[in-house]
């Protein structure tokens, strides 16, 4: 459980880029398609072995699911949160370049409560965490197309309500999808970096500064179709066609499989098959502003126990490092899917429901709320991918071989070693530069 190991086993500011006129612009040797920090990552290795390159972001922002709101007074992750592991994490680079604080989330602090209000007693918790941990592991060793669901409940049977919640705030949240719907022996075969996990207080945007500082960023400009020939490339955008020698496609896994951009030719039939079986997930986070604190001040996570699995299990607490009165609420698994549909006031009114029984009815109503939602974002079309039952361990690899020398594919969904996170996206964006600096 790499997402979150224990509790689970050189710009100060956001960047600001303004759209470049095309033809200010000298043709460029690289498209980079997307800039999310795959997309960054590839422009920046790219532009500092001395080729010209030009990003077109479909978005009127640079980031993807790194999305830092301050709406609230605070700054709120939308998206990617913490530097998982931050010893030797190109994340930490980056933030240390621009001088970022971090802190630690202290994994062991947690107040869990049923449905009820009841607390649940700390060596109850860890005596549950240790039943999971085993499942999980026992989990690893079943046979090809048997379920995460499947491989926990024969290795934990009988009915255990703590591990039970394990299995959605942690498990569902770290993969990105309900256990029913992933495939057992791949769940545990990424990795991860050392270091307990941190968080920005400042920001997780800081980090894209020294990324996108002087590249030619086109905002506001989609891509709708990518031509590939023998002597280069040529994308499709509303400003007209633009060509060049190579591309990187670092468009999230969601939007490559509804078709955008179109490809001309098509992928191989080997990535083809590798992306049918690749699938996002849906995690919610909804952050919420009270009057005042009305939780336990000095714990970093609140645990609630619901009939439905997944229905905000979680909540991290920004007074432990901000001392303001805010959580970011986590939905998992199936409920991740239903909650992001909803109306702000209808999902704000379920999160406080849940909040409401595990912590009294005294609990104010919220003056602020700041909600996710990738799975509904018709530019991202869900949070972050997972191994879905049937799926191959070197399907996400497979996507990055080019067939032709001149497209190559970045982004979370391109890595099996780091799935699902910042720092994996940034990685893949680095090996496509590389590997088009190899073919130079």
């Amino acid at each position: 459980m790499k997402r979150r190991p224990l509790i689970l086993g050189a710009l100060a500011a956001p960047v600001l880029l303004r759209v470049p006129l095309a033809r200010a612009q000298p043709a460029p040797d690289v498209l980079v398609i997307g800039a999310g920090i795959a997309g960054l990552g590839a422009a920046r290795r790219l532009a500092d072995a001395g080729l010209r390159v030009t990003v077109l972001e479909v978005r009127d922002r640079i980031g993807g699911r790194i999305a830092t709101d301050r709406s609230l007074g605070v700054p709120i992750e939308r998206g990617a949160g913490w530097i998982h592991g931050p010893r030797g994490n190109p994340l930490s680079a980056l933030a240390r370049t621009v001088g970022a604080e971090t802190f630690v989330t202290d994994d062991d602090s947690l107040d869990l409560r049923r449905a009820d209000g009841r607390p649940v007693p700390e060596d109850a918790i860890w005596a549950a965490w240790d039943r999971h941990s085993a499942a999980l592991d026992a989990a690893g060793e079943a046979a090809p197309g048997v379920s995460l669901a499947e491989a926990l409940d024969a290795a934990l049977p009988g009915v255990d309500p703590v591990t039970d919640w394990m299995r959605a705030a942690f498990t569902a949240f770290d993969l990105g999808a309900p256990p029913a719907r992933i495939e057992a022996r791949h769940h545990d075969e990424d990795e991860a970096f050392e270091g307990a996990d941190v968080v920005l207080p400042g920001g997780y945007d800081r980090l894209l500064g020294p990324l996108a500082e002087g590249l030619d960023i086109r905002l506001a400009t989609p891509v709708t179709a990518l031509t590939r020939r023998a002597d280069g490339v040529t994308a499709m955008t509303p400003g007209g066609p633009l060509t060049a020698r190579f591309a990187v496609l670092a468009v999230p896994l969601g939007v490559l499989q509804r078709g955008t951009p179109v490809l001309d030719p098509p992928l191989s039939s080997r990535q083809r098959a590798a992306l049918d079986r690749l699938v996002m997930g849906a995690v919610t986070k909804l952050s919420l502003r009270f009057p005042g604190i009305a939780w336990p001040e000095d714990v970093q996570y609140l645990g609630m126990m619901d009939a439905e699995p997944g229905r905000w299990p979680l909540a991290l607490n920004h007074a432990t490092w901000t001392g303001e009165p805010v959580l970011t609420m986590v939905a998992t698994a199936e409920a991740a899917q239903r909650l992001d549909r909803l109306p702000e006031a209808a999902l704000v009114a379920d999160a406080l429901e849940v909040l409401r029984a595990a912590f009294g009815p005294s609990l104010p109503d919220p003056v602020g709320a700041v909600a996710s939602r990738w799975s509904t974002d018709p530019l991202s079309l869900g949070a972050y991918s997972f191994p879905a039952l049937g799926a191959r361990l070197d399907d996400p690899d497979a996507l990055t071989e080019s067939d032709d020398g001149r497209v190559y594919l970045a982004g979370e969904h391109c890595t099996a070693r780091w799935r699902g996170t910042a720092h994996g996206a940034l990685l893949t964006g680095r090996a496509a530069a590389e590997a088009i600096l190899d073919t130079l």
